[in-house]
C-alpha cells in the first residue's frame, strides 16, 4: 500500500517537473533555440531538435499519467 502511494507521489512530482520544463521551453522558444545553436554538435538539425525536446517531454508526461506505463 505504501509502495503505491510513494510511486504516485514520485510520478506526480516528475509530471510537474517535465511539464514545467516543456512549457518553459515552448514559451521562451527563441531563447531556447539560441541556446541550442551554440551547441557545436547539432549545426543543421537545431530547428527540428528544438521542437523534438519539448515534444518528447510531453510524451514522457503522457506515459507517467498512466500507471500501466510507469516503471
Amino acid at each position: 500500500m505504501k509502495y503505491a502511494i510513494y510511486t504516485n507521489i514520485i510520478a506526480c512530482l516528475f509530471i510537474l517537473l517535465f511539464s514545467y520544463a516543456a512549457v518553459s521551453k515552448i514559451l521562451d522558444y527563441e531563447n531556447f533555440h539560441i541556446q541550442l545553436s551554440s551547441f557545436p554538435y547539432l549545426p543543421d538539425s537545431i530547428k527540428y531538435f528544438a521542437w523534438l525536446v519539448p515534444l518528447s517531454e510531453f510524451a514522457i508526461i503522457l506515459l507517467l499519467i498512466f500507471p500501466r506505463y510507469r516503471l
